[in-house]
């Protein structure tokens, strides 16, 4: 059976297995291992080809061989291993083409291989464990596949390749003393068997483990944190966001850069509105926020997103609108104080008893002032009045008045600025 064309050329990396799982011989080799990311900054899948030693186009390097009857048909369960970086998230499975052939991770395999074979500093072991295969009626052309995520920095850098990895493969017969749900057991070392011919390394060979592991190119898009930007209500602020590239330059990846605000009412446009990076680069984008007119001050989230395909990167910053500073007009300095007035002419000074002094008082600025009647240097009268900016009348009467010289003095109170009118009453 050929099932190469289900996987479409996506599946650059994948994982075989030609021939029962395990049969005569009781060993696997491990095969035209390959990798490659689906998409220009997507997941990386890791694969092989796994195939029964003895089988034709085997390349029959085994670590260990199980020297078991011709005619063995028994059930067996496969584990598939890889060592890779710490930072690297373990996939729950890895998919097979076979509905009957399902993988679980297996944390037992994983650190039984840590216990044997140490995967060194920033780097672990990574286990799974088939199901229980029936031998006889295996697909002889069964693959699987595991996908990879690629972390990125706590920072929003992306992940820097190449990605370095190690495949392994080996096997184990569950039995009635080691069930399939059994934690792995290996043995004392890789060239010997543990529990039910648990073999935890068939291939490849031992002495490849203490080489340096298989490296893949890989391409990464990260959008840094920290964006932050600061403005008032009813102006624009531009948020500076940083996105970074990692791997190599390529016309494929093309990112359509958009952005979103939480400001209410606000738009978020960006500058570029689309990312063409160049090998390993880091690229300023601004988002420009507008910021309506009575926005109340706060913090609110600015989102920027990159596109490519199915992948998006995203990274959320912070405007903080303030309130608009406080205008304080300049002081009004008063102008200077003009206080004039006139006196009614040839008054006599009966009717001055009975009608009063009529005086009209001439100011340029409103105030309050007292107004006083004069006369042998003694105020007969005050009064207190409210000077409007212009002419004021005030009467000022009593029978105290008498022919003769008299005088009106005006007080401003605020600036006890003092005017004096002159005037003489007549007899008749």
């Amino acid at each position: 059976m050929n099932h190469w064309k289900r996987w479409g050329r996506g599946a650059v990396a994948a994982l075989a297995l030609g021939g029962a799982a395990v049969a005569s011989s009781g060993c696997v080799s491990l095969d035209n291992i390959s990798a490659g990311q689906r998409e220009v900054v997507g997941d990386v899948f890791i694969g092989a080809t796994a195939c029964q030693s003895g089988s034709a186009d085997c390349s029959n390097v085994d670590v260990v061989n199980i020297d078991i009857a011709p005619s063995f048909t028994a059930p067996a369960q496969l584990l598939v291993a890889y060592r890779v970086p710490a930072s690297l998230p373990a996939p729950t499975t890895i998919e097979t083409d076979a509905p009957v052939v399902t993988f679980t991770a297996s944390p037992s395999y994983a650190a039984e291989l840590e216990r044997l074979s140490p995967a060194g500093a920033g780097r672990k072991w990574v286990g799974f464990i088939s199901n229980t295969i029936d031998t006889a009626a295996a697909d002889k052309d069964l693959r699987v596949i595991s996908t990879w995520k690629l972390p990125q920095g706590a920072d929003g850098s992306p992940f820097a390749g190449p990605l370095a990895f190690r495949p392994i493969i080996g096997s184990r017969l569950p039995d009635a003393t080691t069930p399939a749900e059994a934690p792995v057991q290996c043995g004392p070392d890789f060239a010997n068997v543990g529990p039910s011919a648990t073999v935890c390394l068939d291939s490849p060979l031992l002495a490849t483990l203490s080489e340096p592991d298989l490296t893949r190119t890989t391409r990464d898009l990260g959008i840094l944190t920290g964006a932050t930007a600061t403005g008032q209500s009813g102006t624009t602020v531009t948020v500076p966001f940083t996105a970074k590239y990692a791997g190599t330059s390529t016309s494929s990846a093309n990112f359509a850069l958009s952005a979103t605000t939480a400001v209410p009412g606000g738009t978020a446009v960006v500058t570029p509105g689309s990312l063409l990076p160049a090998t390993d680069s880091t690229n300023p984008v601004s988002v420009a926020v507008t910021v309506p007119a009575g926005t109340a001050p706060g913090n609110y989230d600015v989102t920027l997103t990159a596109t490519l395909g199915t992948q998006t990167r995203v990274r959320t910053g912070t405007v903080t609108v303030t309130a608009p500073p406080v205008v304080t007009p300049p002081p009004v300095t008063p102008a200077a104080l003009r206080l004039t007035g006139t006196l009614p002419s040839r008054l006599a000074f009966l009717t001055a008893r009975t009608r009063g002094v009529k005086v009209i008082v001439r100011s340029n600025r409103t105030g309050r002032a007292v107004v006083r009647l004069v006369q042998g240097g003694k105020a007969l009268v005050a009064k207190t009045v409210t000077l409007r900016n212009g002419a004021t009348t005030v009467v000022l009467k009593t029978r105290k008045v008498k022919a003769g010289a008299y005088r009106v003095t005006v007080t401003f109170t605020a600036t006890r600025k003092v005017t004096t009118l002159k005037g003489t009453l007549r007899t008749r």
